[in-house]
């Protein structure tokens, strides 16, 4: 009873903060006029918060910032389930590009095991671009165990995007690990959306994970992980929130427990 409670009061919460961006952007002033000579007839416009958003609730995107751009965003991750304990997690991130292919990032977040910890990176776009519709870039990243630890976890991604005719699709490859304790993990991760109006993202979410190496095992002896969810996000010039909300096995021992990860952030151009 108590999980179900929780979980009803994350929805109505999450669904509030959406709903009021949701207004304020379609009470914005649509977007500026395109030239037409863009691949494929596609007009691009000026970038907004819906593009600049370096992650939405997991996935990267593989363009990154565009040069001399900051962003921010807070981030709220939410996770129970019948039977299993309720959990309360999220926190801040950052990202910035202090010139073009560059992308510099930093968060710090209050993770499954209940520790508050940074963790810091930086992602580079090998090929294409935003004018172009697609882009592929590798990142680097480095997880600390907690503010007080070094000890921690790198990681290595491939990210791929597409974005064309309001179609927004990001895939990520990661493989991290802890060398001094030989543990080792891979992820694939996905995100796609369509635009339905200037202000309107809506499409899916989602992660999984295996181990790769180390015994160390999951809740309910498990060696992976999943979550998925439907997405919803609502921006409208610097500023941007998003809902993903769906089943999720992480940190459930048993049967599939629910998932709510409500972002909300600003660009700076």
């Amino acid at each position: 009873m108590r999980g179900r409670t929780f979980g009803r009061t994350v929805i109505h919460s999450a669904a509030g903060l959406f709903i009021a961006t949701a207004a304020l952007a379609q009470s914005a002033a649509p977007p500026p006029q395109q030239p037409a000579d863009s691949p494929q007839g596609e007009k691009p416009r000026t970038t907004d918060a819906s593009r600049e958003a370096l992650t939405v609730a997991y996935t990267h995107n593989a363009f990154g910032s565009s040069p001399m751009t900051i962003g921010g965003a807070g981030f709220g991750d939410f996770h129970g389930g019948s039977g299993n304990d309720d959990f309360l997690g999220g926190g801040l991130r950052v990202w910035g590009s202090p010139l073009k292919r560059l992308t510099l990032m930093a968060d710090g977040s209050r993770r499954q095991n209940g520790e508050f910890a940074p963790s810091i990176g930086a992602q580079v776009r090998v090929l294409g671009d935003r004018a172009d519709g697609w882009g592929l870039g590798l990142l680097g990243r480095y997880k600390a165990e907690g503010f007080a630890e070094l000890e921690g976890e790198t990681e290595f991604a491939v990210l791929g995007s597409y974005a064309l005719h309001k179609v927004h699709v990001d895939v990520n490859g990661v493989v991290g690990g802890n060398i001094e304790e030989q543990e080792g993990d891979a992820e694939f991760l996905a995100r796609a959306g369509y635009e339905f109006t200037p202000f309107l993202r809506a499409g899916f979410e989602g992660r999984a994970r295996f181990r790769i190496a180390g015994e160390k095992e999951l809740p309910g002896a498990r060696t992976w992980d999943a979550v998925f969810g439907a997405q919803v996000m609502g921006y409208t010039g610097p500023v941007f929130a998003a809902l993903t909300a769906g089943p999720s096995t992480v940190g459930v021992s048993e049967k599939v427990g629910w998932a709510i990860i409500v972002t909300a952030g600003a660009i700076a151009f």
